[in-house]
């Protein structure tokens, strides 16, 4: 209930209520017990509403408003005293998408009236561009079953109900810092629409809404570069360290060094996503000492 906002006509702070819990149950507790011992007397006058009613509140500042919103959120199921989005709604009424758009598609299929539908609602293409954004409310890692390959499913919660956007592997390392619950971020995108199945936006940017226009969002504390060496010239070798490179493509640099030539130039076209399984692979084609992955903070 406090953390509900349904104590608040008392006029104490939510944390300093929540805060002096423990203490209020305790009390409440040994009233309990001394009453079910028999020993009503002396202890109406020693616990109870009395004693309550001595309690000391600490001197602590509220909760911030977004905590506020969240605890509301987990005990009710819906925000009460506000909404987390409630001051970027000018911004929102830029975005070209949100969740009603999907209700009222789920509704038109439902009702087959599409076309007397279509003058009141715009419909939703596939592949079609959209600017949308929300509170991030879920996270979900999947993996693809070729490559396992790391993508993110998010939950995105807006003023209408929530939707989810996916990020394709090539993505996640780039956008995975942003990519974290209760953050609040604008996303642009294109609709995914495949029949039977609720629309989804497929993910071609991200941003946090309330980082700072003038600071850039830090895509990565370190550039990795995984170096390999082997005989190049062993063109079976070769082909099937390509082989394996292909199958995890992504956004880090591949330096491959020619035991032969005493040569290290760039694998172009072949920048991969590190993964246990690439690792595994290459190690076993090469030799684990032939297989490193070097860190540059930049």
């Amino acid at each position: 209930m406090i953390y509900s906002g349904a104590l608040d006509c008392f006029g104490i702070k939510r944390s300093q209520m929540i805060d002096a819990y423990p203490e209020v149950v305790e009390a409440v507790v040994k009233d309990k017990k001394a009453k079910e011992d028999g020993q009503f007397s002396f202890f109406d006058e020693q616990f109870g509403m009395e004693d309550l009613k001595e309690v000391k509140f600490a001197n602590i500042p509220e909760y911030r408003k977004e905590a506020m919103l969240k605890y509301e959120k987990e005990v009710v199921g819906a925000y009460i005293s506000g909404h987390p989005l409630d001051e970027w709604l000018d911004k929102f009424k830029e975005h070209t998408f949100n969740a009603s758009l999907i209700k009222q598609r789920d509704e038109e299929e439902e009702e087959h009236e599409m076309e007397d539908m279509d003058d009141e609602v715009e419909e939703l293409r596939n592949d079609q561009p959209v600017l949308t954004g929300g509170i991030i409310s879920g996270v979900k890692r999947v993996f693809t079953k070729k490559g396992n390959r790391e993508m993110l499913i998010l939950t995105i919660e807006d003023l209408y109900g929530t939707f989810e956007v996916m990020l394709f592997p090539q993505l996640v390392d780039k956008f995975r810092n942003v990519c974290v619950e209760d953050n609040i971020v604008e996303i642009n995108g294109k609709i995914s629409l495949r029949e039977g199945q609720t629309p989804i936006v497929i993910l071609d940017g991200i941003k946090d809404m309330k980082a700072k226009e003038d600071e850039p969002v830090k895509e990565e504390i370190k550039k990795e570069t995984l170096y390999l060496k082997f005989s190049t010239m062993d063109r079976l070798l070769y082909d099937r360290v390509m082989s394996c490179l292909r199958a995890s493509a992504g956004n880090t640099e591949v330096r491959t060094h020619c035991t032969e030539k005493k040569k290290t130039s760039v694998a172009k076209n072949y920048s991969v996503a590190i993964t246990d399984n690439l690792l595994f692979e290459l190690k076993g084609l090469i030799g684990k000492q032939n297989v490193v992955v070097k860190k540059v903070v930049e």
